[in-house]
């Protein structure tokens, strides 16, 4: 039997101060033998304004169909450097 994913997610706050929303920054995995769970980070959680870091691990949801990724930077490296630094 495969070992249960979950999604590692951290807090963060919304700019208009009216709460909180949740950023995906890893994966966790709970080992079906012993049921610990090891956390792998793709990125690192930022603390909160007391300096505490929380990571909390949901079940992963499914992306809907119609849902789509994030927008990528599609430039090309010749635009990406093409600027006015004159070296």
């Amino acid at each position: 039997m495969a070992n249960k994913r979950f999604d590692a997610s951290t807090p963060r706050p919304k700019s208009d101060g009216t709460g909180s929303y949740w950023v995906r920054v890893g994966s966790a995995f709970q080992n079906d033998q012993n049921g610990l769970i090891t956390i792998y980070l793709d990125a690192y959680p930022v603390p909160d304004k007391e300096g505490v870091v929380k990571i909390m691990l949901f079940e992963p949801r499914e992306r809907q169909p119609n849902q789509q990724a994030p927008a990528q930077n599609h430039r090309t490296t010749r635009e990406a450097l093409d600027d006015d630094i004159p070296f």
